[in-house]
């Protein structure tokens, strides 16, 4: 505070200033110490729970191993068991290995379209398939996430087709696929390239 003299009685009078608050405003001070005040100890108990806790304080990421008691066969056996779509293809398995798939078809008069050559939705299903069931084959079910194709020379009734797939990445949580699409004499007719989500939950046929 502040205690200027008067010039007269030469008394001493106190200025008024901000330290004196209301009563509401001291109760609000208070409750602000005594937070203060306790925030050294509650940091020392979380350090200390921490300390002899480690397995809540710190996070543990479980590596996802194959599962080697399924083979690649049984998995894309039971997958295409239940895929009627790949059924009403036709669709019949050439060869399957661990992060490869060869399937093949033969494109049937009701798949065409008005041009008279198969529908783009085809090979684009024949490739689909071969990449889900590709995939799949580390024992760890796995779903697209993006998919394209590029039509590159037409297809008719009659022809039979092959997708054979290629697997370009497979890391812990995405798998990149390369699908080219064949007649018997080998001529391209079609590209496809697809991405996977691996899941975490584990094939059991």
């Amino acid at each position: 505070m502040n205690y200027p003299l008067s010039e007269k009685y030469h008394i001493v009078t106190p200025l008024p200033c901000h330290s004196e608050r209301s009563e509401e405003s001291k109760a609000t001070l208070i409750i602000i110490f005594q937070i203060i005040s306790v925030l050294p100890a509650t940091a020392l108990l979380i350090n200390e729970y921490r300390f002899t806790h480690p397995l809540i304080a710190t996070p543990i990421v479980m590596k996802q191993e194959p599962n080697e008691n399924v083979s690649p066969q049984a998995i894309v056996n039971r997958m295409l068991q239940l895929d009627l779509f790949s059924q009403w293809l036709g669709i019949t398995i050439v060869k399957i290995e661990k992060g490869y798939c060869q399937l093949q078809m033969t494109v049937r008069k009701e798949m065409c379209n008005g041009f008279g050559i198969a529908h783009g939705g085809i090979a684009f299903s024949l490739a689909d398939s071969a990449l889900a069931f590709a995939s799949n084959t580390h024992g760890r079910k796995a779903i697209s996430i993006e998919t394209s194709i590029s039509h590159i020379k037409p297809i008719k009734t009659g022809d039979s087709i092959i997708a054979t797939t290629i697997e370009k990445h497979m890391g812990n949580k995405i798998g990149v696929y390369e699908v080219s699409i064949t007649k018997n004499d080998n001529t391209l007719v079609a590209l496809f390239k697809g991405t996977v989500y691996r899941t975490t939950e584990q094939w059991t046929v």
